[in-house]
């Protein structure tokens, strides 16, 4: 008979709503037992509750029962769920009625890798607002600094909302997300602001000229009796010297410059400190071109059109075309951090444009008013048609079919993929229709947006042109063609005739090579192969040679010895201390090179033998 009954639970614990980080304390009891040995565990949802992140405390008390504590530090929405404690001893056990603690955190914004939108009037810009929070928060979108509601007022939506913006004007896009937290009788809320801005396409003929003259009149009567803030000199700094033309005057600011001596120094440590801090951890294509825009930001060139020097701005299609094509990511990521306060803490006076702001350099009324980085510059000399230079940036062709064979949208549409790259500054989409292009360089190959709706790009299948080379002329060969009864003579470079044959190879071998193609492993495997016996062959045919030649060598010596030693070669009992030496040694009147004389061996150390003949050489001796 057993002293103690079987273990009967008396409380357990009781639902509890909690915040996000509060500290919490379950507890259990169970009815008088005088088992020392009873025992009391934990379950979440049914399953053990592992003590690594959590504490639990067990009380027995003889006359009053077992008393079980079960701490939570600091909770978090892992720990929700479903609680129950049981009581166990050799008779058996009880469990508690479950009890649930649910746990509230406020409203967060999550998601999202793009807060700065630059886009083309009538462009549909996706809006994406995600947002966390227990209970589920409720999100709202509106327009501009009037907060004019985007979606439906009657109906609330909740976590997601996604929508296409058609944005015509620069704006604004504010999204809320809002949850009420019950253990804090409050509301709490994040925001997050989508900025827009729109810029108008415009043709390179478009006049501005009104606006340019009220801005030219403007200008004129403020620096009327302005004295100049700066003065023009040639560049004579080191970072830039790659990028500011040779012998060009820069503009120097002396107005940010508190010693008007220095002032030479200062951007030039400014840009030396950028570079560092900035510059060198870009990627190409976005690298050369930051490093362009930067120098001349930093040394703009001279104008001497108006009564005082005055520095040109940049470009506005230069600061775009970094903005949009070049360094989209990398723009996007400041403007992010620029609404954060987050700034490179050597830009000194140094800011980021407004390309909308800048003037134009298309403007055909005064087109230098403007430093022309050249970034947008279409270089006809370098246009290709039936293949790729490079990148393939200058490809004029009509290959209108992506690499997979779909079919190209117009670079006008839309439809079926809306987009706003590659901007329009670049003057290598201009009436391109449907063809595929690589405006700017930003891809390794030309490529089109498709017309397949759940393809948004591909790059598109264009050979590479044959490397120029000036030697080429030099290999040209005349073929005859007979054609009835006229004779036409072409004349075919070595040059065209080798391009020819390699595009019949690369063609094929270009869709076996595919990623996918069940024919690349076996092809690569016999190449491998194929290498490995061409090395073993060479190795083997030196090897032979190597011992043919040693071979010969000792076959030669063992001749040799025989004749000495065999065939009347010199004596065994000659003795050379009775030989007379050669009187005449030296007194020639040839004086030898004092240089040669240690390489001269002495004459009276040769000893006749006997005349063995003559040769094709002269006699030949026995020594």
């Amino acid at each position: 008979m057993f002293a103690y009954p079987v273990p009967s639970i008396e409380f357990g614990p009781k639902s509890l709503t909690v915040v996000a980080g509060d500290n919490v304390t379950l507890s259990c009891g169970t009815l008088p037992n005088n088992d020392s040995q009873l025992t009391i565990n934990w379950q979440r949802n049914g399953q053990s509750i592992p003590l690594s992140r959590h504490r639990q405390t067990l009380l027995h008390i003889p006359d009053n029962g077992s008393i079980s504590s079960l701490h939570l530090d600091h909770v978090s929405e892992l720990d929700e769920g479903v609680y129950q404690c049981t009581a166990r001893n050799e008779l058996g056990l009880d469990v508690s009625r479950p009890a649930r603690l649910s746990v509230q955190f406020g409203a967060k914004i999550t998601g999202g890798q793009r807060f700065v939108y630059n886009v083309t009037k009538g462009t549909n810009v996706p809006i994406e607002c995600n947002a966390r929070g227990q209970p589920a928060p409720k999100i709202e979108l509106f327009n501009g600094d009037d907060f004019q509601p985007l979606i439906d007022g009657d109906k609330e939506h909740y976590s997601n909302v996604f929508i296409q913006f058609n944005a015509t004007n620069t704006t604004n896009i504010t999204c809320r997300a809002s949850n009420f937290l019950t253990p804090l009788n409050k509301t709490v809320q994040d925001v997050r602001i989508y900025e827009i801005y729109v810029q108008e396409i415009k043709e390179p003929t478009e006049q501005l000229e009104s606006i340019i003259e009220l801005e030219e009149e403007e200008e004129e009567k403020k620096r009327a009796n302005a004295v100049p803030s700066g003065y023009c000199a040639p560049y004579i700094g080191q970072i830039c010297r790659g990028h500011v033309a040779k012998n060009s005057l820069v503009f120097y600011n002396v107005s940010d410059a508190e010693d008007f001596t220095n002032n030479n120094n200062m951007n030039e440590e400014i840009v030396k400190n950028l570079w560092k801090e900035l510059i060198t951890s870009l990627q190409e294509p976005c690298k050369s071109a930051a490093e362009k825009l930067l120098c001349h930001y930093a040394f703009p060139q001279c104008s001497w059109t108006k009564q005082f020097p005055m520095a040109k701005p940049l470009c506005q299609e230069d600061c775009i075309a970094i903005r949009e094509s070049f360094c989209n990511r990398e723009w996007a990521l400041l403007e992010d951090n620029r609404q954060r306060g987050v700034y490179f803490k050597s830009r000194g006076h140094f800011r980021l444009p407004v390309c909308e702001w800048l003037p134009s350099h298309e403007n055909h009324t005064n087109p230098e008013q403007c430093t022309h980085a050249e970034l947008t510059t279409f270089r006809k000399e370098k246009a290709t048609i039936d293949c790729i230079e490079g990148r393939g940036r200058f490809y004029q062709g009509t290959v209108n079919v992506t690499k997979h064979g779909i079919p190209c949208q117009r670079w006008d549409s839309q439809l079926p993929h809306a987009h706003n790259r590659p901007p329009f500054v670049f003057q290598e989409i201009w009436h391109s229709e449907n063809y595929c292009r690589n405006a700017g360089g930003e891809e390794p190959l030309p490529w089109c947006y498709t017309n397949d709706p759940y393809v948004r790009w591909q790059h598109c299948d264009i050979a590479p042109c044959e490397p120029k080379n000036d030697h080429d002329n030099n290999y040209e060969s005349s073929i005859r063609i007979l054609h009835g009864n006229n004779n036409r003579t072409i004349i075919m470079s070595f040059r065209s005739y080798s391009y020819v044959m390699m595009n019949l190879i690369r063609k094929p071998l270009s869709s076996v090579l595919h990623a996918q193609h069940p024919l690349l492993l076996p092809l690569s495997i016999g190449l491998v192969i194929m290498f490995i016996a061409i090395v073993t062959s060479i190795i083997t045919m030196m090897v032979r040679r190597i011992r043919y030649q040693m071979n010969l060598y000792a076959s030669t010596m063992t001749t040799t010895a025989m004749q000495v030693n065999g065939g009347g070669g010199l004596p065994t009992d000659l003795d050379l201390s009775k030989l007379p030496s050669n009187n005449t040694y030296h007194c020639t009147s040839a004086i030898l090179n004092p240089k040669l004389e240690p390489l001269e061996y002495p004459r009276n150390k040769i000893i006749y033998v006997r005349d063995i003949g003559c040769g094709a050489f002269g006699r030949h001796l026995a020594c």
